[in-house]
């Protein structure tokens, strides 16, 4: 075994992967009640003021962002915890990495919606929309996508159809082209 091997395995092993669970519930759990509180903090009479973070200090729904992203992290965590184990199951975090990236940015959008306009589908509404509808595509793909890999598993069947690889490698592109757009779309959106 050499170095690369052994410290891989310092740092990606069942042990550690379980108490890291249960440290990211506990942090992110801190994380949303320490939001909370600066939340109440900044709307009450403006006790703190911290400029540049108006986004996130203004509804209370926005510190929903804040679990999400330590459980994000860890979710990349097991991106690479699952990557030499299992290329299958890795593929599906990926996906399941972008779709935690887009129930963020809906709780971000969901505190910035105008409920006061007569119209909802108004232009800043609109990018709200199409994140859930986003969500709700790639939930159902993800789905479809674990089902087949269960179904196609050895312990599950020994001789696949040629009908489920078929099923299998058009999700695999969907999900493929979902991801290449998605992360298209949001390097345009930071530069």
């Amino acid at each position: 075994m050499t170095k690369v091997d052994s410290l891989f395995n310092l740092f990606f092993n069942d042990q550690l992967k379980k108490r890291l669970e249960s440290w990211v519930i506990i942090i992110a759990s801190a994380g949303f009640i320490v939001h909370l509180g600066l939340i109440l903090l900044v709307n009450t009479n403006d006790i703190v003021g911290l400029a540049g973070f108006e986004d996130y200090l203004s509804n209370p729904i926005s510190a929903v962002y804040t679990p999400f992203s330590f459980i994000l992290i860890y979710e990349v965590y097991l991106l690479i915890y699952y990557l030499p184990r299992s290329f299958a199951i890795s593929i599906g975090k990926q996906f399941e990495i972008i779709s935690l990236i887009l129930i963020r940015r809906v709780f971000k959008d969901i505190s910035k919606i105008n409920v006061q306009s007569e119209v909802l589908f108004q232009t800043e509404n609109l990018a709200l929309l199409y994140d859930i509808l986003g969500i709700l595509v790639l939930f159902t793909l993800i789905f479809v996508y674990r089902y087949f890999l269960i179904i196609l598993s050895p312990l599950h069947t020994r001789h696949p159809t040629f009908a489920h690889h078929n099923i299998i490698n058009i999700f695999y592109y969907i999900l493929s082209n979902l991801k290449s757009y998605r992360f298209t779309e949001i390097m345009l959106h930071w530069f």
